[in-house]
C-alpha cells in the first residue's frame, strides 16, 4: 500500500529518514500552505526563500522519479492549513 510523505519547509533533506525509506509508489507532498507562511510573523523574503526551496527541492524529488504532489500558493488546489 503507497504511504503519503508530507514534508514541511524544515525538512528539505535527502537524509531525511522517511525518504530514506520511500517505495516506488509512494507519494511525497509539499505545499505552500497559507497559514505555515502567516501563523507566526515573519519577514516577506524568508517567506519567499522558504517556498522557493520547497519548489527546488520538489524538482530535485521528481527528477529522480519520485512521485511528488506539490500545491503552489494560491493554486486553485491550494489549501489554507495542512489539518483543516
Amino acid at each position: 500500500m503507497p504511504k503519503l510523505i508530507v514534508l514541511l519547509a524544515d525538512q528539505l533533506s535527502p537524509a531525511l529518514a522517511s525518504l530514506q525509506q520511500l517505495h516506488s509508489d509512494d507519494v511525497i507532498l509539499l505545499a505552500e500552505v497559507g497559514r505555515e507562511a502567516s501563523y507566526v510573523k515573519h519577514h516577506k523574503h524568508k517567506i519567499i526563500l522558504l517556498f522557493s526551496a520547497m519548489r527546488h527541492f520538489a524538482a530535485v524529488l521528481q527528477q529522480q522519479g519520485h512521485r511528488v504532489c506539490y500545491i503552489h500558493y494560491g493554486s486553485v488546489a491550494n489549501v489554507h492549513s495542512l489539518v483543516r
